[in-house]
């Protein structure tokens, strides 16, 4: 088999099949593995099959015929955009809102389509709202799906990476009944507190306790 930009073999050799000898009105199967690339339109195509054998004599013979593959369409997704509300987001927040938009950039509708967070180790944000239910998305259809989450107090400032896994079903009326899982990858960033006092324990009283002495010193002069 000869494969081409659309199709690979899946490793090395499978694209050859060996059938031993055949005699008159015999058939064997030949097997191959391949890969099919990534964003592949849905269509029909043709990959040639070489043919290589010997007569009886010992004669070396070739010929081609073309093999038809289907490649049926199917959904594929992607995370366009994404922002919180508020959009600054600080240690203690609560309440905040996660809208992600999501896109079908595949071949083929999808049905059932839903988005939810993915469980990360160091991430602070415990969600309220881990998943929304977007439905069915035709190709190149966008949609906005909204979660919520509170910031953990002892949250670092920095970028966290957050996973949001999105999953469809295929097009039942064109019988595809396939369970489609993405993973996709979301920056979210915890900034310093906007009220620009001190993150250490215990410093607010500090300061009031400091400002009381400063005073009755005062009152003494």
């Amino acid at each position: 088999m000869l494969c081409n930009a659309e199709f690979k073999a899946s490793w090395s050799g499978t694209d050859r099949s060996y059938l031993g000898r055949l005699n008159s009105g015999d058939s064997k199967e030949a097997i191959f593995h391949i890969d099919i690339a990534d964003g592949i339109e849905s269509n029909t195509y043709s990959i040639p099959l070489r043919i290589r054998y010997k007569d009886t004599r010992g004669e070396e013979y070739e010929v081609t015929h073309e093999v038809t593959i289907l490649v049926e369409p199917k959904p594929e997704f992607d995370v366009s955009s994404y922002h919180t509300e508020p959009a600054k987001i600080s240690a203690g927040d609560n309440g905040v809102e996660l809208h992600v938009r999501i896109r079908n950039t595949g071949s083929g509708k999808a049905e059932s389509v839903s988005a939810r967070i993915t469980g990360e180790a160091d991430v602070p944000f415990d969600y309220e709202v881990k998943s929304d239910y977007a439905g069915t998305m035709k190709v190149g259809e966008e949609r906005e799906v909204i979660l919520k989450f509170d910031v953990e107090k002892k949250a670092v400032s920095k970028v966290y990476s957050q996973g949001i896994e999105i999953r469809c079903t295929g097009d039942r009326d064109l019988g595809d009944d396939n369970v489609y899982i993405f993973d996709e990858q979301i920056q979210l960033e915890v900034t310093s507190s906007s009220s620009g006092g001190s993150s250490l324990p215990g410093f607010e009283v500090l300061f009031a306790l400091l400002a009381l002495v400063f005073v009755m010193r005062s009152k003494r002069v």
